[in-house]
């Protein structure tokens, strides 16, 4: 029985580590939001950068290399556009978009969800979005 609790707690230590090791980048042009998403992930991933600028975000893509990228942003033509440069500047990051579900864009959503990993729509279930981060970052 104790070997199998320092086995847990061996795994759970690795699986932690693997965790602050992993680099979240936000872009979302409301503060607030981004402070509470930094806030509330910041106790499983330690490198978690947001960004309210979206020029800043742009440069920081690029020299980051960040494995997972949130955009908490509305949904228009020129996000498709954001997606794909985004997918050309790092392609190995998975891309979450956080937004409001509007029926009008049913076109808009269907291109996107075969560019992004997942769309969120608001209200955002940030602990369905930590499960999430969670399948998309163990082995």
């Amino acid at each position: 029985m104790e070997n199998q609790t320092q086995v847990q707690n061996n795994l759970k230590s690795n699986t932690e580590k693997k965790f602050q090791k992993i680099k979240i980048l936000l872009y979302s042009e409301d503060f607030d939001f981004a402070q509470s998403f930094s806030l509330y992930f910041r106790k499983d991933y330690q490198k978690i950068i947001t960004v309210n600028d979206k020029e800043i975000f742009l440069q920081i893509i690029s020299f980051l290399k960040p494995d997972i990228i949130v955009l908490d942003i509305n949904l228009s033509e020129s996000l498709i556009s954001l997606v794909q440069d985004l997918k050309y500047i790092s392609s190995k990051s998975k891309i979450f978009i956080f937004t409001s579900h509007i029926i009008s864009q049913q076109d808009l959503i269907k291109r996107l969800n075969k560019l992004v990993d997942k769309i969120f729509y608001q209200p955002i279930d940030l602990i369905e979005f930590n499960q999430l981060l969670s399948f998309y970052t163990t082995d």
